[in-house]
């Protein structure tokens, strides 16, 4: 969790399975979701936790939700 091109520092730290679902349960609340908020959960899909995984995806639908009128074009790509 953490942006690597922003913040390296941020990405190398070790972050726990419950951080990273309770994150990506937070940020999917987002009513604007910046492309910085989209691309730090991206990585969660592929994460080897499934339980990381399963809140990721959702979380991503509903970023997707809520950039449909803003930004369809990013909206779109998310889904």
């Amino acid at each position: 969790l953490g942006n690597q091109q922003l913040y390296p520092e941020l990405a190398a730290a070790h972050f726990s399975a419950a951080t990273k679902e309770q994150a990506s349960l937070i940020i999917s609340m987002l009513q604007s979701p910046t492309g910085m908020t989209v691309e730090t959960v991206k990585p969660l899909i592929d994460s080897a936790d499934a339980e990381v995984r399963a809140t990721a995806v959702p979380a991503l639908g509903a970023m997707a939700d809520h950039l449909a009128d803003e930004d369809p074009t990013q909206a779109q790509q998310l889904t």
